[in-house]
């Protein structure tokens, strides 16, 4: 009720973004459904912005599990300059590619999701996408590989001081560790 109260007297532009944010506590809910019936209704507003543009196609990339969906966002990110918008995206893809079974296209965009956080300084979300490589290394056979990304996880995370239960590694993503 309060989004939709927010709804009515937001600005246009941000109206998309709020039933993007809709879209997402419905897919966290589990209804899948609603979710998606949410991200077409933001979709079909439009906007001209590469950054909503980029989260709305980022999120209906995640609940759809839609590569050509996180493409669009990668590249709308892209066109808007937003480094830390298109590393998410990238990331996102990765995910989608290694859950469709397709973890050889899958480390492309994780590294270079990864670059991009490592010149931004972000040990919080390379930590994260390291653990993702880890992940696809493991699905390709490559298992020292998968190892020194998970080690290197590990590092990073202790690094930056996070203690268990003081980080909600889902904000960045739609899925659940």
């Amino acid at each position: 009720a309060t989004l939709m109260a927010a709804e009515a007297i937001a600005d246009p532009p941000d109206i998309p973004m709020l039933v993007a944010d809709r879209a997402e506590i419905a897919f966290r809910s589990g209804d899948r459904d609603r979710a998606s019936q949410l991200i077409d209704r933001a979709l079909a507003a439009g906007t001209a912005d590469p950054g909503i543009s980029s989260r709305l196609h980022n999120v209906a990339g995640l609940i759809r599990g839609d590569v050509k969906e996180l493409d669009r966002a990668v590249a709308e990110a892209r066109r808007g300059g937003l480094v830390d918008e298109e590393a998410a995206a990238l990331n996102n893809l990765a995910l989608a590619l290694l859950r469709t079974d397709q973890p050889e296209l899958a480390l492309d965009p994780a590294t270079r999701s990864l670059t991009i956080l490592a010149r931004r300084g972000d040990r919080h979300r390379a930590a994260a996408v390291h653990g993702n490589l880890a992940d696809i290394h493991h699905a390709l056979g490559n298992e020292t590989k998968s190892r020194e990304h998970l080690v290197t996880a590990v590092q990073l995370f202790a690094e930056v001081g996070i203690e268990p239960g003081e980080w909600d590694p889902e904000v960045w993503k739609l899925s659940s560790w």
